[in-house]
């Protein structure tokens, strides 16, 4: 995968991006419904500590390369959730999701894929990480004298 100087790099680029789009939306987000607002403190004060309650899951503060480098390790062929959508399919799908009635079906990966997943399978090169995003914009929330 990435060697360990490049993948801390890597990964640090990656929180700073989401950091960044992170930052963007919790000061530019439009104003809730006082009582929404209320009812989100009151949850936050259930998860989080005092100094989050006002922004709680919505900004990052604390760069953890473990994070990422463990979510990066869990995409692996051998945990990928396949969706085929076909009217092809149509007739073959018994069983109905309860809330709307949509029929669908589920089955394991058939064992010869797995094995050719786990073989040295030559990987599709248009798939892979995105490379930095340059239009994230850094907000700079300084106050400037205006003369």
């Amino acid at each position: 995968m990435l060697s360990s100087g490049s993948s801390h790099l890597f990964c640090f680029r990656i929180y700073e991006e989401i950091q960044k789009i992170e930052d963007n939306e919790f000061h530019y987000q439009e104003q809730t419904d006082p009582i929404e607002f209320v009812e989100n403190i009151c949850e936050n004060m259930q998860l989080f500590p005092k100094q989050d309650f006002l922004t709680g899951d919505q900004l990052m503060f604390h760069y953890d390369p473990q994070v990422i480098e463990t979510a990066l390790s869990l995409l692996t062929p051998l945990r990928a959730n396949l969706l085929l959508l076909s009217p092809e399919n149509e007739g073959h799908c018994p069983l109905r999701e309860k809330w709307f009635g949509t029929s669908y079906n589920y089955e394991n990966i058939p064992e010869e894929w797995a094995q050719r997943w786990e073989s040295d399978l030559k990987l599709n090169p248009d798939l892979h990480l995105p490379a930095e995003n340059l239009f994230i914009g850094q907000l700079d929330l300084s106050r400037k004298m205006i003369l």
